[in-house]
């Protein structure tokens, strides 16, 4: 039997009615039956009600309107708590809680009225639901009021409307339920009644006409009837009317709407005693006054539309039109930021004076902003390789030294305090001059120096550079990219736009977030464009030959007299990841790894390298060092790192001095936006202005409200500077499996157990004599011995149980497990050691991951489980498995990534376990991922491979064994 939730209205006093939720059952038709238990957050899943935000927004509210919830609010701190009924008997405790009961309710019962969702009256336990259940009429109604004078009294008469028909609330009995806004319920339908307060109609429920004796009519006027008519209009007999028909003054007041950052001007017609709104429906109005001799008087206000429309099209001709069925907007910029309608009023302020409008001055978020255009002198002067700036701000009556306008230019915060405590607003041309200056000046005095290289932005507006440096630029822009000589690598297309793209950012000054999904290279395509900026760096250097070289100058060679001077910043898994690939794909390239205990400690050793690569546990230590120098280029890998704006890594990075930046990373986003923001900070600093901007502006309306408008405008904020193509993108240009191999480095605690046992594994072996031995035993003694190496290398704990510190190729393989399963692509893992297996179970057990398993020992029914449940449950994005069981047999094509755990020694079982996800059916891209143990045998024995490929040759089957010469051993042993 299928379940639901139906909503309940009970009444508690003579002017509240509580709400209430309960389980319901529904028969075959789909009516509601009985009534099964209150809902709760907690039950709804044991009868199949999802708990959306809606349930919980209406669950919560039904929570605190609760007597016991009432009681404890409006109790306070007295020892003697009184009952909800005992509470009403005080009037001012009465007034506050009807106020805030029907507050609430009301906002629950539009709730109910916009979802459609089942109400009834008055449930009980063993009612039918449906017996009690309310219709929800969406019709609007509306009051209908009419006053009539005589000599003697004043006749009040309020009836009802809809959109047919008018009637007497005598005539038609209806229950408030909801005095503000009103819900009335009649004839078993729930209404909204819009305009009064639902308690007006109390008086009319039992009488047509309410008189309001002559000497009464003052107060009730003012307390009973003028609140009302305030809001709606009425019919009137029997007064003194006085007729309105000229717009005294059209007001322009600007609004600003912090859900989707856009601003728009309101513009009211003021008559008087009356104002309209320009987009006001209603053609004229009345309004009711009480002299001082207690006459009552009607100003009824007839709407002159050819004035208003005079008004109307002044704004339209000095740029401002009705994009909205409200306010005006700028025809040149549709949703606007607030900023730039303020700099129009300020623009237009005269004209608009003169053209009878009065313009009020704009009020944002508490601020009240002047309408003063700013004045700025500046005197810049230059001192070798400083650039010092020196100026003040006039605006008004006032004179500011523009130093005091650098924390708002950096923070990118238009709006300065002025010392009548008004704002002016910088202008946004401000903010893209001064922008370097603001955040790399240094102010001393009425002075802020910068260094020449920071100061782009003002030397372009200053004049575009010196020809020297305008002409470079030029180059760099204009220059299709071609392979620098220190590459050598072919690249694909989709990789060679990537790197034209990086060199793009590089001409233009401006940092570059590469997102490509894991696979397509993207150290290769930075490797490409760092090079590239080495060889325009020699170009452009100034002559170095013949000069005296120091103590800490590197190699004389030529090439290495102006080094590149590149950061690159990564985990610590991935320094000999980079390493390699420097080396495979450059040359002439001088590399140091910045990292262990006998890193340097001078910076005039580190700036000889062209390349420096380094961690961001390290960077953090040695900040203090590495900001002391100018790096060509500092580059992120990973770069979801320093995601948390608070870590030692974030503000790290952010310290660093640096001409050009670069981001890599497949998931820039992985748990919130604030991700894009760190990361965005880091390459272009306050692209996206301060994080309480951003987090006002955009997570929050997109997080949490889904705002199509902000999605769109932070899309086009960073779009420029990030590149995010998939692998199904470029799938045509990539051969049918990629590879890539993952080299750890052990930690000291798994290196000196990994070397005391290699030295007896060594004696051991090289010490077998031959004689007397067979062939097969020869090799199994070999093999067992060095099965136990191999198992170190990967993770102690295989060998030795009470072993508690790290393992390096852990962590990795962990770490690039989080990567590709946050990328939404699902992998194959396979181990040579089921130990191996288990302790990657375990983490997963323990951190609720869902995962597929199959080993020697399992069941071929369970197997095929296992393979059917992987290929079709989205949620299980891992299979483990060990080489040997899962190696033959399977197909596997859901998967995209293979994870090679530990080398083996036959390379062709490895090749069938990649082709249990690389075989006819795939679409993807295959990626197979080797995990290496750096300084181990697993290095030992890819390089054996590459010797002695006769090793594996010789193999038959998945049973077979290598064969080890002496040589061989030594060589592994090594």
């Amino acid at each position: 039997m299928a379940h639901t939730i139906a909503y309940n209205l009970t009444e508690f006093s003579a002017d509240i009615h509580l709400p209430s939720a309960y389980i319901v059952a529904l028969d075959a038709a789909q009516t509601f039956t009985h009534r099964k238990e209150k809902a709760t957050e907690n039950n709804l899943s044991a009868f199949s009600i999802p708990f959306t935000p809606t349930v919980k927004k209406l669950l919560d509210t039904i929570a605190s309107l609760a007597p016991r919830s009432l009681e404890k609010k409006f109790n306070g701190a007295t020892k003697k708590p009184l009952p909800l009924l005992m509470l009403l008997e005080d009037k001012t405790v009465k007034d506050a809680i009807l106020k805030f009961v029907h507050r609430e309710l009301g906002a629950f019962l539009r709730t109910i009225m916009k979802e459609n969702l089942p109400i009834c009256l008055d449930l009980e336990s063993k009612q039918l639901v449906h017996l009690t259940q309310l219709s929800l009429n969406p019709t609007v109604l509306q009051p209908d009021v009419y006053f009539e004078r005589n000599a003697e009294s004043v006749l009040y008469r309020l009836q009802i409307k809809d959109n047919k028909t008018t009637w007497r609330v005598q005539e038609k009995p209806c229950l408030v339920v909801c005095n503000d806004p009103a819900f009335i319920v009649r004839g078993g339908e729930l209404f909204q009644l819009e305009g009064i307060n639902g308690f007006k109609l109390k008086p009319f429920k039992d009488k047509d006409v309410v008189l309001i004796a002559q000497k009464n009519v003052k107060e009730y006027c003012q307390k009973i009837i003028l609140p009302m008519l305030e809001k709606i209009d009425f019919k009137h007999e029997g007064f003194e009317i006085i007729p309105h028909n000229i717009v005294l003054k059209a007001t322009l007041n600007l609004t600003h709407n912090f859900i989707n950052n856009a601003a728009g001007i309101a513009l009211v017609f003021d008559y008087g005693k009356l104002i309209f709104n320009w987009k006001d429906a209603r053609s004229q109005k009345s309004f009711l006054h009480i002299n001082a001799q207690n006459d009552v008087i009607i100003h009824h206000v007839k709407r002159n539309a050819a004035q208003e429309a005079t008004f109307i099209q002044t704004l339209n001709d000095w740029g401002l039109s009705a994009q909205t069925a409200n306010y005006f907007e700028l025809n040149s910029v549709p949703n606007a930021p607030t900023t730039h309608l303020i700099d129009w009023l300020i623009t237009h302020q005269k004209s608009l004076e003169n053209a009878q409008f009065c313009v009020e001055m704009p009020v944002i978020e508490n601020k009240t902003i002047a309408l003063l255009r700013p004045q700025l002198n500046i005197q810049t002067t230059e001192d070798n390789d400083w650039f010092d700036l020196k100026g003040s701000v006039v605006v008004g009556d006032f004179t500011i030294p523009f130093g005091q306008l650098v924390p708002n230019i950096r923070e990118q915060n238009p709006y300065f305090q002025l010392p009548d405590c008004t704002y002016f607003l910088i202008p946004n041309a401000w903010f893209e001059t001064y922008q370097d200056v603001a955040q790399f000046g240094k102010i001393e005095g009425e002075t802020i120096r910068i260094k020449r290289h920071k100061a782009t932005r003002l030397l372009n507006k200053k004049d575009q550079h010196s020809s020297e440096n305008a002409a470079e630029n030029a180059a760099v822009e204009s220059t299709a990219w071609r392979p620098p000589e220190y590459l050598k690598a072919d690249l694909r297309p989709y990789q060679i736009e990537g790197v034209q793209w990086l060199i793009k950012h590089y001409g233009q000054q401006k940092g570059a977030l590469l997102a490509d999904d894991m696979g397509l290279g993207k150290s290769l395509q930075t490797i490409a464009a760092l090079l590239f900026a080495k060889e325009n760096k020699k170009n452009h250097a100034p002559a170095t030959m013949g000069r005296q070289m120091s103590a800490f100058d590197a190699a004389p060679a030529d090439t290495f007299l102006n080094p590149l001077q590149a950061l690159i910043v990564l985990p610590a898994s991935l320094v000999y990841n980079w390493e390699a690939e420097w080396r495979k794909f450059t040359h002439g390239i001088l590399i140091y790894k910045h990292i262990g205990g006998t890193r340097h400690k001078d910076a005039r050793l580190i700036k000889n390298f062209d390349v420096v690569l380094t961690t961001y546990q390290t960077v953090a230590k040695d900040i203090g060092l590495l900001e002391q120098m100018t790096w060509e280029y500092v580059v992120l890998d990973e770069s979801q790192y320093i995601k948390n704006k608070e870590s030692d890594a974030f503000k790290a990075v952010n310290r660093l001095d640096a001409r050009h930046k670069i981001s890599l990373s497949g998931t820039p986003i992985e748990n919130s936006l604030s991700d894009l923001w760190a990361q965005m900070q880091f390459i272009n600093p306050n692209l996206l202005k301060s994080y309480a901007f951003f987090d006002r502006t955009f997570i929050k309306p997109i997080e949490k409200g889904q705002s199509a408008p902000q999605k769109t405008a932070l899309r086009d904020l960073v779009q420029p500077y990030l590149l995010r193509r998939t692998k199904n993108e470029v799938a045509k240009d990539l051969a049918p499996v990629e590879r890539q191999t993952i080299f750890s480095e052990m930690s000291d605690a798994q290196a000196r157990v990994y070397e005391r046992e290699k030295s007896i594994v060594r004696n051991a072996l090289l010490g077998i004599e031959l004689a007397g031995k067979s062939t097969f035993e020869y090799q199994n003694v070999v093999l067992t011995s060095l099965m136990r190496l191999r198992q170190l290398a990967i993770h102690p704990r295989l060998v030795l149980e009470d072993y508690a510190s790290e393992s390096a190729k852990f962590d990795a393989v962990l770490e690039t497990w989080d990567a590709v399963q946050r990328g939404d692509h699902k992998m194959l893992m396979f181990s040579s050691f089921v130990k191996h297996l288990a302790l990657l179970r375990a983490h997963f057990d323990k951190n609720g991951v869902k995962y597929n398993h199959l080993s020697g020992e399992t069941t071929l029914k369970t197997r095929h489980a296992e393979v059917i449940d992987f290929g079709q449950n989205d949620k299980n994005q891992t299979f483990l498995m060990s080489l040997k069981a899962g190696g033959i047999g399977l197909n596997l094509t859901a998967a995209d990534y293979v994870f090679l755990l530990d080398p083996w020694w036959n390379p062709a079982a490895e090749e069938q376990a990649i082709a249990r996800a690389h075989r006819i059916g795939q679409t993807k891209t295959v990626m197979a991922l080797s995990f290496i143990t750096k300084d181990t045998i697993e290095e030992k024995m890819m390089l054996l491979k590459a010797r002695k490929t006769q090793l594996f040759t010789d193999i038959i089957g998945d049973t077979a064994s290598p064969s080890f010469s002496k040589d061989d051993l030594a060589f592994l042993l090594a």
